[in-house]
């Protein structure tokens, strides 16, 4: 397998700003193979460590294989390629170590023979084969095989690009890609429809007339002025979340469509180029959403390193003004590429709630992450590591306000290649809780709080929190607290410079002014990095 990564510097100079110029690089993967089976194998590397099952196609012909990726999902598995009338070396290498048991060969004998049947028996892997009478019954088969669907998407089936462009999606959700001629609906295409509500048109008119529209179910067609443009619509429209590229050739469908399978499993999408250059629709689609990770499918006689430097230029976020926006509550993974390359994601809450940033767990890196408000001096929320352990997932809360936050990623690694390893993390919030309001680590930062309220507050080895409330006159005070750590300090104090001293659940008189409760850690050179305590205070009157 040969994967590698392109390295891409590149040199602006920002005329107005300053007078130097600042070198950027932009990291972009590349999966490749010295052919197309080859490039198939090195996706599959990628993607799985093992696997039950596989899908087989025929490696020069894209009409059985259009379907295929929606299927190939739902079982958790590859797309590898085949010849004819016998596997190729690299297929059965892969074959093995993925130490498959059970292989879906799509097509009839005439394009996968049986003499490919035999070799897999020789291998003690069973197979099945999803072979119609034309490309339009096996798309139908291969519906039929992933069970119940009520939306569907129909392409054109006598060419591959927007079948291909679509196919993440479609996979993803369950929904079975139909195909159909220009004019006519196949009868066949027309009843695997049966039970459809809702329709996906990918293409324009001059491929899938408004005739056979009439005859889908409540059709919504995508499409562009071209393939290139059709594509870039289809992640326009239907994938705003997808977190990771896969960019491949618009003039060849094998390397897109063993892709395709990839890009469903990452949340990924397929970006279709010419050999050299950007197409203009995704090259606009770039200005407009970036993603976390990029990786170019085939060699460089496909996809060209200039074409790399321009979408990695374009795909830049290794700093705070060039953030990736991302989602709340929605998983995301990427690549990283040492801590001199940083990754930066941002975020906004439009009300107050606890986020709990996680990160998971890798044996060959330990992960950092560290929360920062947008605008100001950047000072940390907070930071915390993903420890190099097998499996699990690392997390911290923070008390937010509503505002916009950003946050820094970037690996530490004892040895070898870093573009073999892929972080995940999420950014999930919890509303409709009283809480601390961070950075809240100061007396003019301090979180305002009321009585008879209950107050959830985080703190780390290295988190001062600050809280106040005002007495409009002298009255008795008590404050209470649960610090289930028994780590955790909670002092009261006047403004002015006055200490109150006071005992938990115990009344204390106090005269009129503004008193801070301060939390601290006892004693934080005892606490490791990634320990946080979890508090609740509240006061009564």
């Amino acid at each position: 397998m040969l994967k590698k990564i392109l390295a891409l510097l590149l040199f602006m100079i920002f005329i107005g700003f300053t007078a130097n110029t600042n070198a950027h690089a932009y990291m972009v993967d590349r999966l490749e193979g010295k052919n197309r089976f080859a490039t198939a194998a090195s996706i599959s590397q990628e993607g799985w460590d093992n696997s039950e099952y596989v899908v087989l196609s025929f490696g020069y012909s894209f009409p059985d294989s259009l379907a295929g990726t929606s299927l190939a999902h739902k079982l958790n598995a590859p797309i590898l390629l085949t010849h004819k009338d016998t596997l190729t070396e690299e297929t059965k290498k892969e074959l093995y170590r993925l130490g498959v048991s059970k292989a879906i060969i799509l097509g009839g004998k005439g394009a996968v023979s049986d003499k490919v049947e035999a070799e897999l028996a020789g291998m003690d892997i069973h197979f099945e084969r999803i072979g119609g009478k034309n490309r339009f019954e096996t798309s139908a088969l291969i519906a039929k095989k992933l069970g119940a669907y009520d939306k569907a998407v129909v392409a054109y089936g006598f060419n591959f690009p927007d079948a291909l462009a679509v196919a993440p999606y479609a996979a993803r959700n369950g929904y079975p890609i139909l195909l159909t001629n220009t004019t006519v609906l196949p009868d066949v295409t027309k009843n695997a429809l049966n039970s459809v509500k809702e329709t996906i048109v990918v293409g324009g008119k001059g491929i899938i007339s408004d005739h056979v529209l009439t005859e889908l179910p409540k059709p919504t067609r995508i499409s562009g002025y071209d393939r290139f443009g059709t594509a870039a619509k289809i992640i326009e429209t239907l994938q705003d979340d997808a977190n990771d590229a896969y960019v491949s050739t618009g003039y060849n469908f094998a390397d897109a469509l063993t892709g395709s399978v990839l890009a469903a499993k990452t949340n990924g999408a397929i970006l279709l180029v010419r050999p050299d250059k950007v197409p203009e629709w995704i090259d606009s689609l770039l200005d407009k959403k970036k993603f976390s990770y990029i990786s170019l499918l085939g060699s460089e006689s496909v996809v060209s390193d200039t074409v790399g430097a321009q979408i990695g230029s374009k795909n830049e976020h290794s700093n705070p003004n060039s953030a990736m926006p991302i989602h709340l509550k929605q998983e995301y993974s990427g690549k990283n590429f040492g801590s001199s390359y940083p990754d930066y994601y941002k975020f906004t809450l439009t009300q107050p709630g606890i986020v709990d940033l996680s990160l998971a767990n890798h044996p060959d890196a330990n992960w950092y992450m560290v929360l920062r408000e947008e605008g100001g001096n950047h000072s940390p929320i907070g930071a915390f590591s993903s420890e190099m352990k097998a499996s699990g997932i690392t997390s911290k809360k923070f008390g937010l306000k509503p505002g916009n936050y950003f946050f820094e990623l970037y690996a530490l690694k004892s040895s070898g290649d870093y573009r073999d390893i892929r972080y995940k993390f999420k950014v999930e919030p919890a509303y409709n809780q009283l809480h601390e309001l961070e950075l809240n680590n100061n007396f003019e930062a301090a979180t305002p709080i009321y009585f008879d309220n209950t107050y959830k507050g985080f703190s780390d080895k290295a988190d001062f929190d600050y809280y106040r409330f005002d007495l409009l006159e002298a009255a008795n005070v008590k404050l209470t607290y649960n610090d289930p750590s028994n780590k955790l300090s909670f002092n009261l104090y006047k403004e002015g410079g006055n200490w109150i001293s006071y005992q938990k659940d115990t009344t204390v008189n106090l005269p009129k002014g503004r008193y801070y409760v301060i939390v601290q850690p006892n004693e934080p050179s005892r606490m490791n990095y990634n320990e946080q305590l979890s508090y609740t205070i509240k006061l009564y009157q």
